[in-house]
């Protein structure tokens, strides 16, 4: 059976980010900075993912990070 790959939806809020894995259907919040930032790219489960970025134009810098 093929292991399906995770989508990421991120909500991009002025101080945090709240951020919903399918298909486990976890859902989370972290602070919108570095520390934040770091956190959530330092999850292994996460390596493979699609992530969608969803906010304001001056806070899509996190598409990038």
């Amino acid at each position: 059976m093929a292991q399906i790959q995770p989508s990421v939806g991120i909500d991009i809020s002025k101080d945090r980010l709240d951020i919903h894995i399918h298909p486990t259907g976890e859902a989370f919040s972290l602070a919108y900075d570095r520390a934040g930032l770091r956190e959530l790219l330092a999850r292994p489960d996460l390596k493979r993912a699609v992530i969608g970025c969803e906010g304001e134009a001056d806070r899509g810098r996190c598409a990038a990070a």
